[in-house]
């Protein structure tokens, strides 16, 4: 059956409209199916609305479903809507999904098709991590960054905040896409690990909203990890997490500071921040250079490194903890603390890491730790700070040449200057 658009209830918007965006051009054509049966599974409700755009494995065979509710797990029977060519080419009947152009259409057309109080968003399929990508469809991949430009457009486009993206593929739990979602959505939910071919059980992702449609982002947030962690607790490596973004917003500033001062002392602290690095394992196998962010932090907090360094990797660990709704680690997943950041041993970075805005400071780290040169003060526009708040105060510096150097502290107290001499710890600090 095709229909064409839908109609708002009478006596208000639904509560909830559920854009899934479903790649199964690939591998995963037939677990695609099996999903959109749990999908129809689920009980129905008029204030949920699930609408599907799904590409599988043929020749014109991308449709637009909405979901509608039934027993049959071996036919997808919901209806087939058509959109005129607004999403899927109305020649080919094909949707590139690995096009950010597809992506940002699907939403623009859900969204003035089935407005609703929240609007979430969920991508579906193979994850390849931060740099490799998402959605991959014809061998090409869907670039995270490309994904994040084409919510954070229909946000900006449309003045709707996306209330919740969710990633149901491996290897989506990236602070860099978390970041870069930062004032375009409320919640993000995805796994830092690989998920299993089976993916979200959408019977009971899709169920507990309808039994609780008045749920707000944070809360349906806290039942998607809940229903994953029910569905998969027998999975070693299995994760999941839900973060709140305004919260990852402070985070992210957090994780600027702490980048900035792992930059100044890239070349007096080298071996310390290497220290931390190498103890931080990536975070698999295939995967070694991403690395959960607060097991890095843990690792910096004893690695001997300068205190103030200490003090940002403790505001970034903990804004992190601050920003998460739910977490879940299976038995064998023990350094999977919700996020991971792309952090290869000895610097540098990937020439695709520069498409991530939020990531900028962390980048500038990175490219500094793998050539790492001497810094004085003010080389990057800082000035010394005090280190501790409470008193006694202490404070550092360096010098670029400090043979035969002398460093003398100037400061007042309520008015009356005091002055006194630094000593050289050696290497340039003082």
């Amino acid at each position: 059956t095709q229909i064409t658009g839908t109609v708002a209830p009478a006596f208000g918007l639904p509560d909830w409209t559920l854009a899934v965006y479903m790649a199964a051009d690939n591998s995963l054509s037939g677990q695609a199916l099996l999903d959109l049966n749990e999908m129809e599974a689920a009980s129905a409700n008029p204030d949920v609305n699930v609408v599907v755009l799904y590409d599988g494995s043929g020749n014109g065979d991308s449709l637009i479903y909405t979901i509608v509710h039934d027993n049959d797990s071996a036919v997808v029977s919901s209806t087939v809507i058509a959109d005129a060519g607004a999403v899927v080419d109305s020649a080919s009947h094909e949707a590139a999904m690995n096009d950010p152009e597809t992506l940002s259409k699907f939403l623009d057309w859900t969204w003035e098709k089935y407005p609703a109080q929240n609007f979430g968003v969920v991508l579906w399929d193979h994850g390849n991590d931060v740099l490799g990508g998402l959605c991959v469809d014809g061998g090409r991949w869907l670039g995270t960054a490309e994904a994040c430009a084409s919510m954070n457009g229909f946000a900006n486009g449309s003045g709707k905040i996306i209330d919740l993206v969710g990633l149901d593929l491996c290897w989506g739990a990236s602070l860099e896409m978390a970041a870069e979602l930062v004032g375009s959505a409320r919640v993000f939910v995805a796994s830092e690990l690989e998920e299993p071919d089976t993916g979200w059980e959408y019977s009971s992702v899709v169920g507990r909203l309808a039994g609780n449609p008045n749920a707000g982002p944070e809360e349906f947030g806290k039942s998607i990890v809940g229903a994953y962690a029910d569905h998969y607790s027998w999975v070693g490596y299995g994760s999941m997490g839900a973060f709140s973004l305004p919260l990852i917003d402070v985070a992210a500033k957090s994780w600027d500071e702490l980048a900035n001062v792992l930059t100044a002392y890239a070349y007096y602290e080298y071996g310390a921040i290497l220290s931390a690095r190498n103890a931080t394992s990536g975070i698999w196998s295939s995967k070694p250079d991403l690395i959960d962010v607060s097991s890095f932090c843990y690792e910096l907090l004893g690695s001997g490194i300068t205190e103030i360094a200490r003090l940002k990797a403790v505001n970034l660990r903990d804004g992190l903890v601050d920003a998460t709704l739910a977490n879940f680690s299976g038995y064998a997943a023990g350094g999977a603390k919700g996020l991971y950041a792309y952090h290869p041993t000895a610097g540098g970075y990937d020439a695709g890491y520069a498409d991530f805005d939020a990531a900028a400071e962390w980048r500038a780290y990175l490219a500094e730790l793998e050539n790492p040169s001497p810094r004085a003060w003010g080389a990057a526009g800082e000035t010394p700070q005090a280190l501790n708040t409470t008193g006694p105060y202490t404070f550092e510096a360096w010098l670029t040449e400090p043979d035969g150097a002398n460093v003398t502290l100037c400061y007042t107290d309520e008015g009356t200057w005091t002055s006194c001499e630094m000593s050289h710890l050696g290497g340039g600090r003082f």
